[in-house]
Formats: structure tokens, sequence, C-alpha cells
């Protein structure tokens, strides 16, 4: 799964634009709620990777869901896997 962290992190990234159009950028100690659905087989997350993810985009609350996947959340694609994500 290391090898998405990238990914991840750039979805972020991209969506700066509109972390800063509602302000989570403004504060440096701002942070932001994050939740992230993996299909039930897709390839794991281990915790240290997880912390890593939570850990640079400043996420409390961060949620893990594994295989209760929200079809509303925004997504990408990795190969054949669908990560799935919302951020408020």
């Amino acid at each position: 799964m290391r090898r998405y962290l990238p990914l991840i992190l750039f979805t972020g990234l991209a969506l700066g634009q509109d972390f800063n159009q509602k302000g989570y950028l403004r504060n440096l100690e701002a942070s932001i709620s994050l939740k992230v659905c993996l299909e039930s087989d897709s390839p794991k997350l281990n915790d240290e990777d997880w912390e890593y993810i939570k850990s640079e985009t400043r996420s409390e609350p961060a949620e893990l869901i594994i295989g209760d996947i929200n079809k509303s959340f925004d997504s990408f694609q990795v190969e054949e896997n669908t990560i799935y994500f919302r951020v408020n």
C-alpha cells in the first residue's frame, strides 16, 4: 500500500485550492476531517502508513473504512483499485 501514499497525498494537494477557499490553509493549526474508504479486496493499508497520511494531511478526525464503500465520496483509480475519500 505504500506505493499509493503519494497518490493519496497528491489528491489532497490537488484539492488545495478548495481547502484554501474554505479557509483550511489560512491557519497552520487548522485540521481537516478525512474519510478514506477502501474496497475489501484492495491492498491493505498498514497502521504506519495510515498514521503518515493523517499526519501529512493534518487530518483530525480521520477515519479509514474498509469494505463499507460510500459511492457518494470523491474517488480516484489506482491500477484496478478505487480509493474513495471525503474531505471536510
